[in-house]
């Protein structure tokens, strides 16, 4: 019997227009749903995923130029705080004799601390580096022009991690200098090197940083900056970073730091929730307007074709059929039509996903992060459309086939 409940509905669908209809507006509105539950899914995970791992997003600065530095004492007895960094030895940036695969050199370095950096995949981790020692990103490109995770990666200029690891090469710094020439003052450039070696490699897009960023030892940070220094200009010391150990302690610390006096700067790296919050909330604005739009089409439809089908219910209840086999007909009927929506629906969202994956959602992944599809929320979605469609129909036409069947027989 359910076999032949399957062919008259395959062949309902053949012979009704109006079905193909039906189908092809369910199959728009399950696209958009499946690409709104994807979105919402991925977007919080994105922003758990940048809280976690970089962190600018739990660093401030604050200032204190006195010399008797109670402002940095009490600051440094503050729980949460797992760094404080002097200003000048935060980050710098230089050129370096490095060439291969057609490099410019340019290298980004950073103050390193075991509370920064992250495990390195290959190496020494920063605990255990030597002066002059330093840690780069795995898939290494020391230039100023490909080293940014939010442009396109220029796979040509990677320096393979064999090539990298316990690469020695020379840090060329320059500095302004202004000196006496009769009487007359002259700005030259002076130049300096400093020998320094890779013994570490990370993965860069866990916290977001360039394929140039490299960390060293405090003790190496201060003494390149000491290199770049010019005597010729009064250096502006007192200005510190606090890094925090969890972005959720940050407005804690802040709130702390600034009950003492003391004023904070923003944090590094900000993402604006007052925006991010309105965004995740349209989305499932947008997830709640097109499902009750697709339970109401689904409604309106069943609704009016029971109605038209009256007369053809009370003939197969006058040739031996209960009501339980008409509504279980009907809910097959109903189904099947969700079904073949949800299959072509299915098929084109995936077709889109693998296109979009190898385009447009590139740049997530050379940032660490993969834009990731789930089989597990499209199956959840049909079967919520599916048990919805089941207790439509069956409320329908328990309403509608109240009558005696001879009453059913006569409407028009």
């Amino acid at each position: 019997m359910i076999n032949n409940f399957f062919n008259l509905s395959f062949k309902e669908i053949k012979r009704n227009k109006k079905i193909h209809s039906l189908i092809l507006i369910l199959t728009l509105l399950f696209i958009v749903l499946f690409v709104d539950c994807i979105f919402i899914k991925n977007f919080n995970a994105f922003y758990d995923y940048v809280i976690e791992n970089n962190i600018q997003f739990r660093t401030f600065n604050f200032n204190d130029f006195s010399e008797e530095k109670k402002d940095y004492e009490k600051v440094s007895k503050i729980d949460h705080i797992v760094e404080i960094i002097d200003n000048r030895f935060y980050t710098t940036a230089f050129d370096t004799d490095i060439k291969i695969n057609g490099v410019n050199g340019r290298l980004g370095l950073s103050y390193g601390t075991k509370n920064i950096v992250p495990k390195t995949i290959v190496g020494k981790n920063i605990e255990d580096l030597n002066p002059g020692e330093i840690i780069c990103p795995y898939k290494f490109i020391p230039d100023s022009d490909s080293g940014s995770i939010f442009s396109s990666l220029d796979e040509n200029k990677i320096i393979d991690s064999s090539k990298s690891l316990n690469l020695e090469f020379n840090a060329l710094i320059k500095r302004r200098e202004t000196i006496l020439e009769n009487n007359q003052p002259v700005e030259q450039e002076i130049n300096e090197t400093k020998k320094l070696k890779i013994v570490g490699l990370y993965d860069n897009t866990l916290v977001l940083n360039d394929y140039n960023s490299c960390y060293a030892l405090p003790k190496d940070m201060e003494d390149i900056h000491d290199l770049q220094t010019s005597s010729s200009y009064p250096e502006i010391i007192g200005s510190y970073n606090v890094v925090v150990d969890k972005e959720s302690n940050v407005e804690k610390v802040r709130k702390e730091i600034t009950s003492l006096g003391i004023e904070v700067g923003e944090t590094n790296g900000s993402i604006d929730k007052k925006v991010l919050k309105p965004i995740i909330l349209v989305a499932k604005l947008l997830f709640a307007i097109i499902f009750i739009t697709a339970c109401i089409i689904l409604f309106n439809y069943i609704n009016k074709r029971i109605k038209d089908e009256k007369k053809y219910f009370g003939i197969l209840r006058a040739s031996g059929y209960n009501k339980k086999e008409i509504i279980t007909k009907e809910i097959i009927t109903s189904n099947f039509w969700v079904a073949i929506s949800f299959i072509f629906s299915f098929i084109i969202y995936n077709i889109l996903f693998i296109i979009l994956n190898n385009t447009l959602f590139k740049m997530f992944s050379y940032m660490g992060f993969a834009i990731k599809n789930s089989i597990v929320i499209t199956l959840i979605l049909f079967i919520l459309i599916v048990f919805i469609a089941c207790i439509l129909t069956s409320l329908l036409l328990i309403h509608n086939l109240k009558n005696t069947i001879l009453d059913t027989i006569k409407e028009e």
